[in-house]
């Protein structure tokens, strides 16, 4: 699987592009076929929960997306992968032929 990071260039440390790959990577255990993930983050004016994290993944025939919000981008960057775990497991689901 091929992880693209794009961020902002105060964002752009080197801890969080290692947790960033942790959490990523960690999406392949419930979906092999998992082909390219891109990884967005920014930074918005909300005073409570400033930092935005986005993960799109590329698996065959289709795409699935997840935005989360935190008070860091640790903490966004977290929500984000479990609500991606989420959206992996169901999209799994949905695949496997009723019996």
């Amino acid at each position: 699987m091929q992880i693209n990071l794009e961020s902002l260039p105060q964002t752009a440390n080197p801890n969080i592009k290692s947790l960033i790959n942790r959490k990523v990577e960690r999406l392949a255990k419930f979906y092999d076929r998992i082909v390219e993930a891109d990884v967005y983050m920014k930074e918005d004016a909300d005073p409570k929960q400033p930092a935005i994290a986005q993960i799109r993944l590329n698996v065959p025939n289709d795409t699935l997306f997840c935005e989360e919000r935190g008070a860091s981008l640790e903490e966004a960057i977290d929500n984000a992968s479990k609500a991606m775990e989420r959206q992996v497991k169901k999209f799994k689901e949905k695949l496997r032929p009723h019996v």
